[in-house]
Parts: structure tokens; sequence; C-alpha cells
């Protein structure tokens, strides 16, 4: 799926403001980096142009009579503008879109090359009315959607997130998620990698707490313990149509009061419940995003089996859906090359550094066994699965890097001549 912005018809708001023409429509949209002639990511990675990640680089595009062309520098000025004026707004009426309520005002934008302008934004958020859940019936708390926003406006939440994709997925863009499927893993991910990542030692959640500044005690003491959920398998015990339900944690055995309103009218007693509840008050929970449902389940997995909770969501996720690194194994090397310097990218950009590829392959040739080049590398890993995810790349570079022991061959190329036609690696790619 393609997210971006368009925009058509009139815009004089912005023109008049900027002095620039528009053509019948402009737009930008997110699309893969992979996806992208090789130069074009050369350019990127050589000018050090940053995006937010690997699966976001902006396309833009004109349209005029019909005819799609690349915007002239006028036009892209007046993209820039209404692309700066929807975050001003987005951050100033953060809480009301999330609710799915319109809002409009004038925000400040800077013009790339002139004075600072008024501009006036409305947005029409599509079906509003039906997004919205009175408090207290059901649906997300209030106390969740303000951490939650709190979280997005950390400075580094971008950078925080790139990186524990590959925690979670083990890929930067998981060709084991179909596409029917990308809504609800992506919401897996967000409510895992906020409240129960250690990310650097402390989670996301955790994070804009203690940067939080203008909380009261009894505030601080709500955003505290809905910071801390519980994960696990929960079976539907009764349902009250339209208000919530009763769930029993199969883990601790304790009986919870969940708010929910849409789910109640589809669950049923004997369905288990896989992912997270969030605390939002004394009494009651709160369904985390992308909860998977089951029939039922007599015994349920335990994944890991005495691990710590953060990990239970990537287990289940590697377990239930395929997010292993087995791609990597099999993949072509001009992808694993790519795949890996966007791993070292994502460390990079939160204080870590890997050595980028080539260098790599140099103190692989110089290395007696793969644990040398481990003990070489200064980084200060996240999670078990960031570190499988480098284990993966270095055994997969390994065994296609020339050694001098084995007269310049690699061991993938003393591997094929030992056994012609055995041993060698699927073609393939990551699916897209």
């Amino acid at each position: 799926m393609a997210y971006g912005l368009a925009l058509f018809g009139d815009a004089d708001g912005i023109r008049d403001g900027y002095g620039v023409a528009t053509s019948d429509s402009l737009a930008v949209t997110f699309v893969a980096e992979r996806e992208l002639p090789q130069e074009w990511r050369m350019l990127r990675r050589r000018r050090r142009w940053p995006i937010a990640s690997p699966s976001a680089f902006p396309l833009p595009m004109a349209v005029a009579a019909g005819e799609a062309h690349t915007p002239g520098p006028g036009q892209l000025v007046t993209l820039s503008a209404a692309l700066t004026g929807v975050a001003a707004l987005a951050a100033r009426d953060r809480k009301r879109l999330q609710l799915g309520l319109p809002c409009e005002g004038a925000v400040d934008v800077d013009a790339p090359a002139g004075p600072r302008r008024h501009v006036h934004v409305s947005v029409f958020p599509e079906e509003s009315t039906d997004r919205v859940t009175a408090p207290g019936v059901g649906g997300r708390s209030p106390v969740l959607e303000e951490l939650r926003a709190r979280v997005l406006a950390l400075t580094d939440a971008r950078h925080v997130f790139g990186r524990l994709l590959w925690s979670f997925f083990r890929d930067s863009q998981p060709s084991h998620v179909k596409e029917n499927q990308c809504e609800t893993a992506l919401a897996r991910f967000f409510d895992w990698a906020i409240y129960l990542a250690p990310a650097g030692g402390r989670t996301m959640a955790e994070r804009a707490i203690k940067e939080a500044e203008d909380l009261s005690a009894g505030e601080r003491a709500e955003y505290v313990r809905a910071a801390h959920p519980r994960v696990g398998f929960f079976r539907v015990e009764e349902v009250e149509r339209d208000i919530g339900l009763t769930v029993l944690d199969l883990g601790s055995k304790d009986r919870l009061h969940v708010r929910e309103r849409l789910g109640t009218r589809t669950l049923r007693p004997g369905n288990v419940l896989v992912g997270m509840l969030s605390q939002i008050d004394e009494q009651d929970y709160a369904l985390g995003g992308g909860c998977q449902v089951y029939p039922e389940i007599d015994n349920p997995p335990q994944l890991p089996p005495r691990g710590p909770m953060h990990e239970l969501p990537p287990a289940f996720e590697s377990v239930m859906f395929g997010a292993t690194t087995d791609w990597i194994q099999h993949a072509p090397l001009p992808v694993v090359r790519e795949a890996y310097e966007e791993f070292g990218e994502a460390l990079h950009a939160t204080g870590d550094r890997l050595p980028p590829y080539l260098e790599l392959q140099d103190m692989i040739a110089k290395a007696e066994g793969p644990l040398d080049v481990f003990r070489a590398l200064n980084v200060n890993w996240w999670t078990e699965n960031e570190f499988e995810v480098m284990g993966a790349f270095l055994m997969r570079i390994w065994n296609s890097t020339p050694r001098a022991e084995l007269g310049g061959k690699s061991p993938d190329e003393m591997a094929r001549k030992a056994a012609p036609g055995r041993n060698r690696r699927k073609p393939g790619r990551r699916k897209r």
C-alpha cells in the first residue's frame, strides 16, 4: 500500500502566497526504496538524503491535461508548502485527527524560498462520525491515545521504529506479510514497539512519560499503568454486547474486564485472544492493536517458554506468520548487500555503527571464524532478534566471501564444487 498526499483543483491560498503556478494536480507518494532504479538509491546514499524508512521514499508527480510528468521547481515548492501545512496541522491537532474528528485552521509555513506565511488548512476525515467511540463505551482509551501521541512526538521516534522493525519482522520490508494482513501486522508491531520493546534499555512509552513535564502526579500514575500492558493468551468467558468482555488470562489465571464495543458483536465465549491488554483504569482493560482471535486453544504454546514478556510478540510473529531470517539465506547477494546497508543505517540512526559491506568483507577475509568478527563489533544490541538478524547477515556474507586458505574461493563455491547440483541457493528475492 502506498501513502501520500494529492492536491486537486484550486490551490489559491498556497499559490498566491508563494508566487508559483500549480498544474491540474500535484501528488507525492511513498514507495519502497528497492523499487527505484539503482542509480536513484545510490544517489540518495551518496548525498545522505534522509527518508523516514526504507519503505517511504517520496515520489512527486504532476498531472496536467491527463498526462503525468515530473514536477518543475515551482510545483515542488507548492507541494512542499502543502506537506508542511498538513504536518503542522497534524502536530497541533493530533488528538482530534486520531479520533477521526474534522479540524481546520491557519498554520505557519516556512517557504523553501521566501518568508513564513499563514496557510489555512482543513481536514475532514472520511466517515469521521463512524470512527468516534464515546468514552466508557469501548474502544481505545483517551489515556492510551494521548500516550501514543506523546511517543510519536519523540524527536527520534521514526529512527527507533525503523530499527525495531528488524527485531519484530527480521526485515525492514517483511515478505511474510500478505497484502490483506498489512494493517493488523503494523498494529501488532506498533503496540510492541511502543509498550514492550527495550529500545536502548527503556520502552518508548516509558521515555515519553519521563520526558512529559506537564503531567500531574495523578495523570502520571495513569500513564505509568497504561504503559505496562499484559501480553499473552486470553480466553473469552463472557460477552456483553456493545459494552465489553470478561476474559481469563491463561497464564496468570486472572479474570479481567475488557472495554470493547465492536468486538462484542463477533467474539463468542471460548474464543482465545492472542496479544496485548492495556489497563486503562482500576478495573478495566483495552484490547491492543492487531489482537489475533482463534476459535479456541486448549493448550496455548508458551512463546518463549520462560522468556521476558517483550519477547512473546516477535516470537509469535515468527512461529505463526513466518517472520524469520530465512530470506537472507535465499536472497541474491545484491539484495543481501542492500538490505545489510539498510540494517546498518537503522542502527547508525540510533547511535550504533556496523561496518559497511565492503569493510565487513575485509574483516571476514582476515578473521579465523565468524565469532572473531562478532567480537570486533561495538554494538549495543537492543534485542536478541536484532542479534539474530546480524548473525544471519554475517553467515551469508561469510559464505560468499573468498578466503585465502580456500585458494581464493568462497565457502559457497567450494560447497558447490564438492557437490554439483546440490547446496545451491534458491534464486529469489523479498516479496514486495
